[in-house]
């Protein structure tokens, strides 16, 4: 309640030394903006998302038998 006071207060005081209202304006302008990705390249680039990786395929691998070799160690209920 005190906060809306001052508010208030600072408008009013404001108002009395500059003899004009207070404007606020707040300006605001994106500068990450990025051109689109040309059509001509969406097939290309198509392409080399969807083909595998070899060594990525080789950590999931890795991974995995690491897992499996956890799951084997602690044993649990849920692993058959």
């Amino acid at each position: 309640m005190i906060d809306v006071l001052f508010f208030i207060l600072g408008i009013l005081i404001a108002l009395v030394f500059t003899k004009k209202p207070i404007q606020i304006q707040i300006h605001h302008k994106n500068e990450n903006i990025v051109p689109p990705v040309p059509e001509s390249l969406m097939p290309k680039m198509s392409e080399v998302m969807h083909n595998k990786d070899a060594e990525e395929d080789k950590a999931y691998e890795d991974m995995r038998s690491i897992v499996d070799e956890v799951n084997e160690i602690f044993g649990g209920s849920d692993n058959e």
